[in-house]
């Protein structure tokens, strides 16, 4: 059981950097696009 509870564990904190990485990638994206949309509005 312990065992089991380790690889759910690894798979859970794998989602999570997964998802951190991708909030990351979306916040940048967003955060260009805007700074670009903003100077090209001027």
């Amino acid at each position: 059981m312990a065992e089991a509870g380790n690889i759910f564990l690894a798979e859970v904190m794998l989602w999570l950097m997964y998802i951190v990485m991708g909030i990351a990638i979306v916040a940048t994206v967003f955060s260009t696009v805007r700074s670009f949309w903003l100077s090209n509005k001027k």
